[in-house]
């Protein structure tokens, strides 16, 4: 497959951490966005394994692109993200802990593992056609940019609808013990529903129109020296 035009890492880099980001302008992974920012742990956890699983699995691809195709990668992708995405979710329940009752009640533990992988592989095919056909270095730059985009997307929307919905940040250790950050007194001032669904369908959208307005203003410039 012919290689495109190098951008370099840094350029690399800067496209996939916030031009292109992968929740505010591709969309992707918006599902999760919405489910895993209710409480910033979750966020955290999640988040992580994104990044981790969507290294390797890019990575992965870059190293073999020569011998796959588009429908190959995709497939491989695919299997690569699942494994892992399974694999980490068990280790972090088991050793660190993240849920509580009610959120493993909702969430149900079998369907966890689902999330992040889901996740992964929207990135993974959205962008696999591009793996194939770029310098490592373009690829590497893109892949942290991306996952790293991504991770700092789902923590800050976290930070926003947990602190807003109930004044304080809960963690949940491994023995499922909980302890929280109390900011305020919520029963003084708090926005429920920041904590559902709509809530986090709010914040992406917002946040979304604000990323939309920045880039805007940031190519402003150099469209009028086109013209």
């Amino acid at each position: 497959m012919k290689m495109e035009n190098k951008k370099g890492f840094l350029r690399s880099f800067v496209d996939g951490l916030f031009f292109n980001n992968p929740v505010l302008s591709l969309f992707l992974g918006l599902t999760l966005a919405v489910i895993a920012t209710a409480r910033v742990q979750v966020a955290l956890a999640i988040g992580a394994i994104v990044v981790l699983v969507l290294l390797i699995t890019n990575l992965i691809l870059s190293l073999l692109r020569k011998d796959l195709s588009k429908v190959t990668a995709a497939v491989v992708a695919a299997i690569i993200s699942a494994g892992l995405s399974t694999i980490a979710m068990i280790l972090v329940g088991k050793f660190f802990g993240f849920l509580t009752q009610a959120e493993s009640t909702k969430y149900s533990i079998a369907l966890l593992p689902i999330i992040p992988f889901v996740a992964v592989t929207s990135l993974v095919v959205q962008k696999s056609e591009d793996i194939l056909s770029r310098d490592f270095t373009d690829t590497l730059g893109d892949t942290l940019g991306s996952a790293l985009g991504f991770f700092l997307v789902l923590v800050l929307i976290s930070l926003i609808r947990e602190v807003l919905a109930s004044g304080a940040i809960t963690f949940v250790k491994a023995d499922t013990t909980v302890a929280q950050l109390a900011l305020w007194d919520a029963s003084k001032f708090k926005i429920g529903m920041m904590g559902n669904t709509f809530g986090g369908l709010l914040l992406v959208g917002l946040f979304s129109g604000l990323h939309l307005a920045i880039i805007s203003f940031i190519k402003k410039p150099a469209q009028k020296e086109e013209k």
